[in-house]
């Protein structure tokens, strides 16, 4: 090897392939519940609970797929017009980035499918029921606390960006602004296995 830069490159992807040998990463996976209080941008607040499955193969990254349930109740003019039920599925990338004791902060980002059954009320009856699956993305930050032994707790925030196209009909008959975007912050509790 001639090249200097080529020579230290190797070397230095040598080190680090040895670090990673001599102290492989312990796998960390978890399942659990959650609670939490999500409010659309335009509505009321609700209460949503659901499930979550948690992978964490390195220091740093990890994995998580939460599914739940949430409602929410659209308004026009004064009135509910429309009544949203949803089952979100999210997968999200999950990145720690600090650790201090007991207490580890993450942020996450993601996708995900939210099967949404809309139902038309009162003056917005003529619209009827329809489900459809919407896609949207996630960004998030919260903390787990580990609390030794098999379990630990967590809670965090997530912004979700979704468009569902009952809200678009209740905008185009009221003509009032309506957003489907909504925020959740969840408390949860995680079993290691």
């Amino acid at each position: 090897m001639r090249n200097p830069l080529v020579r230290t490159a190797a070397l230095t992807a040598l080190a680090a392939a040895a670090s990673v040998a001599a102290r492989p990463a312990r796998a960390e996976s978890a399942i659990g519940a959650n609670v939490g209080y999500s409010k659309t941008v335009d509505g009321q607040g609700q209460f949503t609970g659901g499930a979550q499955l948690r992978l964490k193969f390195l220091p740093l990254i990890g994995f998580e797929l939460l599914a739940g349930y949430r409602r929410d109740d659209v308004e026009a003019q004064g009135a509910t017009v429309l009544e949203v039920e949803q089952i979100p599925v999210q997968a999200s990338v999950m990145l720690y980035p600090l650790k201090i004791g007991p207490i580890r902060l993450y942020a996450l980002g993601g996708g995900g499918a939210y099967i949404t059954r809309s139902s038309g009320v009162n003056s917005f009856i003529s619209y009827g029921k329809v489900t459809k699956t919407n896609f949207g993305g996630h960004l998030g930050a919260g903390t787990d606390i580990l609390l030794g032994g098999s379990f630990f707790l967590s809670g965090d925030v997530r912004y979700i960006w979704l468009n569902i196209d009952s809200c678009d009909a209740v905008e185009e008959a009221y003509k009032e602004k309506r957003n489907a975007d909504y925020w959740v912050a969840t408390a949860m509790i995680n079993f290691k296995f």
